[in-house]
């Protein structure tokens, strides 16, 4: 299959865990890849032990909060392959911490990765989905959709991602495949990089509900998730039960969820 007629999937994050694993999954099944991660280090090192064709791959280290980076990166993205069939916004970061004890620069910082960067790159990205009839995937989790004690800026972040994408949506398909994916926990090392309040490196453990996730298994959804323009998938029976009790039992779903949460803030 020559270069014109493979497909295009640019994907941010793509350093580790969800990112990386949708990286070889897509790669696996024909498509070139555009990858971005600001760990330039360990994205390059684990291409290099996966042994991908570089005349498939663009990768870049770039900050994505910064309007400017998404813009050239979308670019040379095009530029190099001459399409994009699919933008996966993955890249995120968190924080762990009570409002009251959380500096609001620390949530201002969640929110330009989480959710500013996906307008930029969504600005830049959109017209040449459309042309392509392509997808636009979001990773969200259970925090789109319900609250979440002591995490006030992430669920923020994800709730503005979710009503982004869904208007998104209502606005632009049945030319875009607007897609919204919602995995409860998965085993990645998005948790060691989560900031506490005051922006620093958090040191304390959480405690985890339900069974981790495997990335490569919610990157094989994903996969499947533009081969059949699927509109929203909310993955593992967790995220699954979370996402109808909150829905019908708004009080208890907050009752539950503070009573296996708040002892992580006493």
């Amino acid at each position: 299959m020559s270069q014109n007629e493979r497909k295009v999937v640019a994907i941010t994050g793509a350093a580790g865990g969800i990112g990386f694993e949708s990286a070889l999954e897509f790669y696996n099944n024909g498509w070139d890849l555009s990858l971005c991660d600001i760990d330039g280090a360990l994205m390059s090192q684990k291409l290099d032990q996966n042994k991908f064709n570089s005349n498939r791959i663009l990768s870049r280290e770039f900050d994505i909060a910064k309007r400017e980076n998404c813009e050239t990166w979308i670019g040379e993205t095009v530029e190099r392959f001459g399409r994009l069939d699919c933008l996966i916004c993955n890249a995120g970061i968190a924080h762990r911490s009570l409002f009251k004890n959380t500096d609001p620069e620390v949530i201002l910082k969640v929110m330009s990765i989480n959710f500013n960067s996906v307008v930029f790159l969504c600005h830049a990205a959109i017209p040449h989905l459309v042309k392509a009839k392509g997808s636009l995937i979001g990773i969200s989790s259970v925090a789109g959709f319900s609250p979440l004690y002591g995490r006030t800026g992430y669920v923020s972040s994800k709730h503005a991602l979710s009503g982004f994408f869904e208007t998104i949506r209502s606005e632009l398909e049945p030319e875009l495949h607007v897609c919204l994916v919602y995995p409860a926990f998965v085993k990645t090392l998005f948790d060691k990089n989560t900031m506490d309040g005051d922006g620093k490196k958090l040191t304390r453990e959480k405690p985890t509900i339900g069974n981790h996730l495997l990335p490569e298994v919610v990157a094989k959804t994903i996969f499947r998730s533009v081969a059949r323009r699927e509109k929203r998938i909310v993955l593992s029976p967790i995220a699954k039960l979370s996402y109808l009790i909150s829905r019908l039992f708004p009080n208890f779903f907050t009752w539950i969820m503070k009573k296996n949460t708040q002892s992580e803030f006493l």
